[in-house]
């Protein structure tokens, strides 16, 4: 190594540049960061006077002589380049012997930065990805190859334009000199990089050209759209393995509304074969302008359809209505309609070339996995279907009666959408000690109707008001226990009331003020017990006038007969003159009126959370949507023809691997249902139960197929022999089968939840509502009376692998602990750790002496709690958005299974949901 190299390269490694000092013609004004790399300062130019950034090599590497080269290398690389979409350097120089670069000073975030914290709109993603794409061929014609695309090297200026960040790891092509004294940095058989990124020839350590940087490009693309990176894994090697030999899912199968044309160009950027992939920044520049310029434009092309329908979305706006013959083929509504409405569009071989396709499509679809209700018929109604958001956090919808607003809740707070323009605004803040819930816009469209539910579960939700254009909310009524509906003149509200001492519930009628009350019906379990706000899945049902003023359609969550069963969910009309009420045995979670005749309702079955169009007087069902997303809630307008829902995409996973989670992989992937808490996940023997979409399904050992088990159920777990299955079945109750499913047998006549089996196999051990919270009860296996274990308000109990404790979630003066208690009698409660917050999953580690949790609301990871006292520790390190839906330790502690989902929910708004003539 040659000395004077040394001895010129060689900083004081205890200089820190401060506030004030000056390097040449610059003043450091405050340190930015820190890199792999590099140490970044904010300056002063005195000369011109502008902000700058200054990057100096990192001490650590200041004496390496490689890194110093590299480091130059970037500086000659990037200063080489002049185009706005990277980022501009203006000097090359040193000072005391440290090299450094001064660059264009910019504000804003990187991609990575962002997409940690949210999901890109398509509209951001495209104008985004116009930029780095742009930036990126400047580059290429320089003779540049990055080397080094990722999120982490997008800079997102404020105005929503990107710019290309460190060419640290650049190569100069042959055709560009470089200087005399120039060292190759890498040779062939090396690889330099971020791994998660990496091309497969750069995996391998082959020669690069630019078609590299599109790989790693398209895997940017793919993470942007989807949240999730394609190849993933617990090492290096794991990652290298899936980008050599594995191609990820496409795009639209994780979000069904992607463009045809953008999945289309992510997979061929990541072609593993560069002579097939993408082969100029340029050529992904056009094709990323062509597909921007079309949606501006409003134009849809017949391959995105068809793609669509291949993904279960709705129809496309220009669809037309079919034919009831022709509805009830075997491909859904959605996939006879675009075919109609590409045979319009297209002529002769072409239209009938891309029929074809659709309804192979359709087959192949089908035969993944929908199912259709029996007994029910499926409608294709002339529906538009029009997204309202692209935050991915959008709920609680509500539309004005004249449809041109629309109320939700994103972020915690209170926003307003016009229907004809994207302009949102907040009008009510979140706030830390509640919850926003149950929106209504009042019939006269100037005022929104909300519901305040403290985290305290003691303390009762209340109704308040705010101006629909924003202003001071002003408390209404106490005591409100679900949204409001309005009758169709305006002057009457109806909504439930719960008293959580006697614990009935009343559907409660006031004027237009939230005086005058009357009940109008009254119930309690087991006989009856209207849903409310606080019970799971039941926060978007309001009471529905239907439009003559007759009736009130509501939910109830428990009616019992003779036989002792309880349905829950199901739908009850009450008279709104005497109350007499009549009980539709259908399960229902919203419900809205279309005429006086039918209803628009919400159901939850296999296929999850669908829109279905509901004839009370019949009982006839036809669907409305038929695909893989999951609607929640329904507003509709005053002239019944607009309606607006909460729409939920999943992209969930199932891992497994070591107790200690240091090794292990995703071994199924995109499980619809997966998200719903109540989907516990047990061990039996070497094979993993699980609940997806109210069925329980097994995963072999070493497989990635699960196997069905049981339908109209949830939340398996074991007795220790493991020859008896307790779950959630029909009606939301306990039930108990043989560990295959066979001999089912109902326990409880109760709505239940989290069922457990103690270890000697006498007691079962399930959550329930009494009071307005859930609290613990038990029965015997053998069946008898359920008793009440503890009156404490608690969640998700667990039996601790010796069998004689429980671990739980419970709630004492407005604050959340992992509480622990010993069997039989659980009593006292001891708390191990307050939390936060009020979502959290807790179990006990395989060897008993400490307590694994996952706050459920943060990012999903779970961390272990030691019992005697010594620091908490983080097991999992996963780094990607997706939240922890349960997991749990094989029996004999050797493996760790977790299911993991994240979902991204928007408003969309239908229109063309006719009234019967």
């Amino acid at each position: 190594m040659d000395l004077a190299f040394l001895v010129r390269y060689t900083p004081d490694l205890d200089a820190e540049m401060n506030t004030g000092d000056n390097v040449s013609h610059y003043r450091i004004l405050s340190l930015l960061g820190r890199g792999g790399m590099g140490v970044v300062y904010l300056a002063d130019d005195l000369t011109l006077g502008r902000k700058i950034a200054l990057k100096f090599l990192s001490h650590d590497f200041a004496r390496d002589r490689i890194a110093v080269e590299r480091f130059w290398r970037e500086a000659r690389a990037a200063s080489a380049l002049n185009h706005p979409n990277i980022c501009t350097i203006h000097e090359i120089a040193e000072h005391h012997g440290q090299p450094f670069i001064a660059m264009e000073w910019l504000e804003g975030q990187s991609l990575r930065d962002i997409l940690q914290t949210r999901r890109l709109s398509l509209d951001e993603l495209l104008t985004l990805a116009i930029d780095v794409a742009d930036g990126l061929d400047a580059a290429h014609r320089a003779g540049v190859v990055h080397r080094d695309i990722k999120p982490g090297n997008v800079f997102v200026l404020n105005r929503n334009r990107a710019k290309l960040l460190d060419f640290g790891l650049a190569k100069m092509e042959v055709r560009q000199s470089l200087p005399p004294d120039a060292t190759p940095l890498t040779d062939h058989g090396v690889t330099l990089g971020t791994v998660a990124y990496m091309s497969p020839e750069q995996a391998r350590g082959e020669n690069l050209d630019a078609r590299s940087d599109l790989f790693s490009l398209g895997v940017v693309f793919y993470e942007a759209v989807t949240g999730m990176a394609p190849f993933r894994g617990s090492s290096s090697a794991v990652i290298f393995h899936e980008i050599l030999g594995k191609t990820p899912v496409r795009p639209a199968l994780l979000i069904p509304d992607t463009p045809a044309d953008l999945d289309r160009l992510i997979m061929k950027a990541l072609e593993k074969d560069r002579d097939v992939r993408c082969q100029s920044a340029a050529e992904i520049l056009s094709d990323l302008k062509r597909l921007k310029r079309d949606r501006d434009s409003g134009s849809v092309s017949a391959s995105e359809v068809a793609v669509s329908v291949a993904v279960g979305n709705l129809m496309p706006q220009s669809a037309s209505s079919l034919s009831q013959a022709t509805s009830e083929s075997p491909s859904s509504s959605s996939d006879a309609a675009v075919a109609t409405a590409l045979l319009k569009r297209h002529r002769a071989g072409v239209a009938v070339g891309a029929v074809a396709l659709v309804l192979v499509l359709a087959v192949v679809f089908y035969t993944l996995g929908t199912r259709r209700t029996p007994n029910a018929t499926t409608s294709a109604p002339d529906v538009q279907v029009e997204q309202v958001t692209s935050s991915g956090d959008a709920a609680q919808p509500a539309i004005s009666p004249d449809g041109k607003f629309v109320a939700y809740v994103s972020r915690g707070g209170l926003w307003i959408r016009q229907t004809a323009t994207s302009s949102n605004v907040q009008i009510v803040a979140p706030q830390s000690e509640s919850f926003m819930r149950g929106l209504t816009i009042t019939p006269d469209n100037n005022f929104v109707d909300f519901l305040r539910v403290p985290r305290s579960i003691s303390t009762p939700p209340s109704l308040w008001r705010v101006p629909l254009l924003g202003g001071t909310p002003k408390l209404l009524v106490d005591d409100v226990y679900s949204p409001v509906g309005w009758s169709a003149d305006g002057r009457r509200m109806a909504f439930i009331r719960s008293n959580i001492d006697t614990n009935p519930t009343s559907l409660i009628v006031a004027d237009a003020e939230g005086r005058n009350q009357k009940v109008l019906l009254t119930g309690k379990l087991p006989d009856l017990h209207l849903a409310t706000i606080v019970q799971p899945g039941n926060e978007n049902v309001r009471p529905a006038w239907s439009p003559d003023g007759k009736l009130i359609a509501y939910v109830t969550t428990g009616e019992g007969n003779s036989s002792g069963t309880v349905s829950a969910s199901r739908l009850v009309l009450a008279d709104t003159t005497d109350g007499k009420m009549r009980i539709v045995d259908i399960p229902v979670r919203a419900i809205a009126w279309i005429d006086n005749s039918s209803l628009v309702i919400t159901q939850v079955g296999p296929e999850g959370s669908q829109l279905w169009r509901l004839s009370y007087g019949d009982g006839t069902l036809k669907r409305i949507t038929n695909d893989l997303n999951s609607y929640t809630g329904v507003s509709v307008g005053a002239d019944r023809n607009l309606l607006v829902t909460a729409r939920a995409e999943e992209h969930s996973a199932l891992w497994i691997g070591n107790a200690a989670a240091t090794e292990g992989s995703e071994v199924a992937r995109s499980i619809p249902g997966l998200n719903t808490p109540q989907n516990v996940m047990a061990w039996h023997g070497d094979r993993l139960f699980f609940g997806a979409r109210n069925t329980i399904f097994a995963l072999p050992a070493g497989g990635d197929q699960p196997e069905e088990i049981l339908k109209n159920a949830s939340a398996p777990a074991f007795t220790s022999d493991g020859k008896t299955m307790v779950y959630i079945g029909q009606g939301g109750t306990v039930w108990k089968a043989e560990s295959d499913g066979r001999n089912p047998v109902q326990l409880v006549a109760i709505a239940s939840y989290w069922p457990l089996v103690t270890s000697d196999a006498r007691d079962v051990i399930f959550q329930s509502f009494a009071g307005g919270f859930l609290q613990m009860w038990r029965v015997p296996l053998a069946g008898g009376k359920p008793t009440l274990v503890n009156p404490t308000p608690t969640a998700h109990p667990q039996l601790s692998p010796d069998g004689k404790s429980l671990v739980f979630a419970s709630q004492e003066q407005n604050q959340w602990f992992i509480s622990v208690c010993d069997l039989p009698d659980c009593s006292p409660l001891r708390h191990v750790r307050p939390m936060n917050i009020r979502l959290f999953l807790n179990k006990w580690t395989p060897d008993g002496r400490g307590i694994a949790y996952a706050p459920v609301a943060t990012a999903g990871n779970i961390f272990i709690h030691p019992l005697d006292g010594s620091q908490e520790r983080q097991l999992t390190h996963f780094t990607d958005p997706r939240g922890i839906v349960d997991f749990a330790w094989s029996k004999d502690g050797k493996r760790l299974a977790i299911a993991r989902t994240a979902t991204s929910q928007d408003i969309v708004l239908f229109r063309g949901i006719k009234p019967m003539p």
